[in-house]
């Protein structure tokens, strides 16, 4: 990840002031997805729908859970 944040660093504006910030999910999202599955992996969970699921969360989205409850 170290290395990845020259190619994620984006300018966030809050309140009129401009400030650096490092988004993974649009910069290097097959890191993201990665990481996502050496978790699903680790907890010794089927990938799928755990990481459809996870994708939709991180898409902006809207989601209801409800529909994704089946990896719990």
């Amino acid at each position: 990840l170290i290395e990845a944040i020259p190619h994620c660093m984006v300018e966030n504006r809050f309140r009129g002031k401009s400030f650096e910030n490092v988004d993974f999910h649009t910069g290097r999202p097959d890191l993201i997805e990665q990481i996502d599955k050496l978790y699903i992996a680790a907890l010794g969970l089927s990938e799928e729908p755990l990481l459809t699921h996870l994708r939709i969360m991180r898409s902006n989205s809207s989601w209801r859970f409800e529909e994704y409850h089946a990896w719990a």
